[in-house]
C-alpha cells in the first residue's frame, strides 16, 4: 500500500494535489481502523449485555461498528450528483493546521482516557463475571470518552463550520443512512433466529424434490443428512437459504432505488416477496441437484464445482429475472422500453489515440459483456468440474466471441503495446502476488490433484488443454477484466456518461471502488485489490487502457510460467 501511494504521487500535479488534500482523511481512517482493531481484539464486551443499565448498552457497542461502516456506503448510494458534489467539496477542504494540531492532541488524550477506562472496567473477557460489574459512573465515563474519541477524530479531519453547515442542510439523508445501517445490522442479528426453522424446511423441501430425481432418498432430520445409498451430504445451516435471501434483498433494494423513476411504486414492491420465494425454491433445487449429481455422475463433481457454482448461477437467474420482469411488465414499469436506436449516438472521443470513432449503441455492454460471457461460461463449466475444470476452453471461447462482437468499438482502446513502465508494473504485481500466496498443506494438495488430473489425459489432449489454459489466462482474461474494471467501472464511478471520461482522470471513489471490486472477483482478494490499484496506476500514467492490459498480461504470464514450469498449479485454482 505505501508503495502504491508513492507511485501514484508521481502521476501529476492534479493527482499530487488530490493526495495532499486527502492526506488527513486517509490518516484519520487508518487511525480509526487501528483503534477499532486494538479494542475489538483486546477486549470482549459481549458478557456485559446481561448486566443491566448502561453496561448492557456497552455490551452491544461492538455490534454498532458494522453499521458505522455501512452508513457512509448507504449515504453514497442514496446521494444524487449534487449531494455527491457537496460531499466531495467537503472532503477537499482540509481544516487549518492549527485546528489539526489542537484536535489531534485532544484526540490522543481522548484515546488514552478511553483505553484507561476500558482497561479498568474490562481488563479481560470474563471480568464482568469474575469480579462484578463496575459502577454506573465508570460506564458513563466510558461513553463520554468514546464520544470524545469520535468527535475529535471528525474535527481533526474536517473543518468544523463547513461540516456543521453540511449536516444542517442534509441532516435527513444522513439520519436515513444511519437508520438503514442500524436496521440492516439488527436484521442481520435477528436472522440467526431463523436458521433452525428455515434449515428444517429446506431439508424437507429438498428431499421432496430429490424424490423425483433418484430412486430412493435417505433423510435424517436430526443430523440434517440428505442423500441416497450412494451419496450422502450434511445440509449445514448455511445452506438454509438465508444467505441467498439476504443477497437478493440487497440486490433488489439497490436496484429499486437506482431505477425508482422508471418503476411503478408500490406495485413493484411485489417483486421483493416474489424474489425471496424464488431464491429459496432455487436453493431447494440446488441441493436436490447436488445430491443427484453425486448419485448419478460423480461425488467429486457434486461437492466441488457444482456445490460452489450452482448457488451463484441460480442467484443470477433469479436476480436477472426480477429485473427483466420489472422492465418488461406494464404493471411494474412506468414506460415500456423502446426499440434500440438504429444509428449510434454521437461520436465519443478516443482519448488513447486522439482519434474519433462512432460510439457503440450500448457502451456498457461493449465493456461489460465480455466479462459476463467469461463468468457465465465459468459457471456452466464449473458445475461439472472436479479437481480440474476441463471445460475451461469453453469459457475462453465465450469471452473471445464477445470481444470479437464488439471489436470495432474496442480496437482503439486495445491497440498497440503498453509501455516498459507497464511491464515493470506487471513484474511488481507478480512479485506481490507470489509473496501474498498462502503457503499451506491445501496448496500442495491442490497442485497434486491438478497434476493427477492432467496425467489422466493423453499427451495431445494434455498439451491442447494447457495451451488454451495459458492463452486464456494470459491474454483473454486480462483483456476482459481490464475492459470491465478499468474501462467501464473506474470511469462509470466518475460519470454516468463514462465513454467521455478520459482514462487518466482520477477519483478516490472510482480508484478504490474498481480496485476493491476487482479484488473481490479473485479468491486472493487482498492481493487482487493491490493488483487492481497498480493496474489503475499504470492506466493513469499515460491515460491508456492498453497500459493496464499490458501490466495484467505480464503478471498473468509469469504466474502461468510458475504454474506450468514449476508445477505450482494451485496458482490457477
Amino acid at each position: 500500500m505505501p508503495c502504491t501511494c508513492l507511485m501514484m504521487a508521481r502521476v501529476g500535479k492534479q493527482h499530487t494535489e488530490f493526495l495532499r488534500n486527502h492526506a488527513l482523511l486517509i490518516l484519520g481512517c487508518l487511525a480509526v481502523v487501528a483503534e477499532f482493531l486494538v479494542v475489538s481484539l483486546r477486549y470482549d464486551v459481549e458478557p456485559l449485555r446481561t448486566q443491566g443499565g448502561l453496561w448492557s448498552a456497552i455490551g452491544f457497542a461492538g455490534a454498532a461498528a458494522p453499521a458505522t461502516l455501512v452508513a457512509p456506503l448507504l449515504f453514497f448510494i442514496m446521494s444524487d450528483r449534487a449531494l455527491r458534489g457537496e460531499a466531495s467539496a467537503l472532503l477537499r477542504r482540509p481544516p487549518p493546521w492549527r485546528d489539526v494540531l489542537l484536535f489531534g492532541a485532544a484526540h490522543l488524550i481522548a484515546v488514552i482516557a478511553f483505553f484507561t477506562v476500558t482497561g479498568h472496567a474490562l481488563p479481560s473477557p470474563d471480568r464482568a463475571s469474575a469480579t462484578g460489574t463496575p459502577s454506573e459512573g465508570i460506564a458513563l465515563l466510558w461513553f463520554f470518552s468514546a464520544g470524545a474519541v469520535m468527535l475529535t477524530t471528525v474535527l481533526t479531519v474536517f473543518e468544523g463550520r463547513p461540516l456543521l453547515s453540511f449536516l444542517r442542510s442534509r441532516w435527513r439523508i444522513v439520519l436515513l443512512a444511519m437508520g438503514l445501517a442500524c436496521g440492516a445490522q439488527l436484521a442481520g442479528s435477528a436472522s440467526a433466529a431463523l436458521w433452525t426453522p428455515l434449515s428444517s424446511a429446506t431439508l424437507e423441501g429438498s428431499a421432496r424434490v430429490l424424490v423425483m430425481l433418484v430412486p430412493e432418498v435417505v433423510l435424517d432430520p436430526e443430523s440434517s443428512v440428505l442423500g441416497t445409498d450412494r451419496f450422502l451430504v450434511e445440509v449445514a445451516p448455511e445452506c438454509s437459504g438465508i444467505e441467498g435471501i439476504g443477497l437478493i434483498l440487497v440486490f433488489l433494494g439497490v436496484y429499486l432505488w437506482f431505477f425508482r423513476r422508471q418503476l411503478r411504486f408500490p406495485a413493484v414492491l411485489i417483486l421483493i416477496p416474489l424474489a425471496v420465494v424464488f431464491i429459496w425454491v432455487a436453493n431447494l433445487l440446488r441441493i436436490a441437484l447436488l445430491v443427484a449429481v453425486g448419485h448419478w455422475l460423480s461425488p467429486a463433481i457434486a461437492v466441488g464445482g457444482f456445490h460452489s457454482k450452482a448457488g451463484w448461477l441460480f442467484f443470477c437467474v433469479v436476480a436477472l429475472s426480477m429485473v427483466g420482469l420489472s422492465r418488461r411488465s406494464g404493471l411494474f414499469a412506468r414506460t415500456r422500453p423502446s426499440a434500440p436506436a438504429t444509428t449510434p449516438p454521437a461520436t465519443a472521443a478516443q482519448f488513447a489515440s486522439g482519434q474519433q470513432t462512432s460510439a457503440p449503441a450500448n457502451p456498457t455492454a461493449t465493456y461489460v459483456v465480455p466479462l459476463l460471457a467469461l463468468t457465465g461460461g465459468s459457471m456452466l463449466t464449473g458445475l461439472f468440474a472436479g479437481d480440474i475444470d476441463f471445460g475451461y476452453p469453453v469459457r475462453i471461447v465465450f469471452a473471445t466471441l464477445a470481444i470479437a462482437w464488439f471489436w470495432r468499438h474496442l480496437k482503439t482502446d486495445l491497440r498497440g503495446f503498453g509501455s516498459w513502465t507497464s511491464v515493470a508494473v506487471g513484474l511488481f504485481v507478480f512479485a506481490l502476488w507470489m509473496v501474498l500466496e498462502p503457503q499451506d498443506v491445501d496448496r500442495a494438495e491442490k497442485s497434486a490433484a491438478f497434476r493427477d488430473a492432467l496425467g489422466s489425459l493423453d499427451p495431445m489432449a494434455r498439451g491442447a488443454f494447457l495451451g488454451l489454459r495459458i492463452l486464456g489466462s494470459t491474454l483473454i482474461v486480462p483483456i476482459v477484466e481490464e475492459l470491465a474494471f478499468r474501462g467501464y467501472l473506474q470511469r462509470r464511478l466518475l460519470d454516468r456518461d463514462f465513454v467521455h471520461v478520459p482514462f487518466d482522470r482520477f477519483g478516490w471513489v472510482s480508484f478504490l471502488g474498481s480496485s476493491v471490486a476487482f479484488g473481490l472477483l479473485h479468491q486472493r482478494w487482498v492481493a487482487g485489490i493491490l493488483a487492481g490499484m497498480l493496474f489503475s496506476w499504470a492506466q493513469y500514467r499515460r491515460g491508456r487502457l492498453q497500459d493496464a492490459v499490458t501490466a495484467h498480461v505480464v503478471a498473468n504470464l509469469l504466474i502461468a510460467g510458475v504454474a506450468v514450469i514449476g508445477g505450482d498449479y494451485a496458482l490457477w485454482m
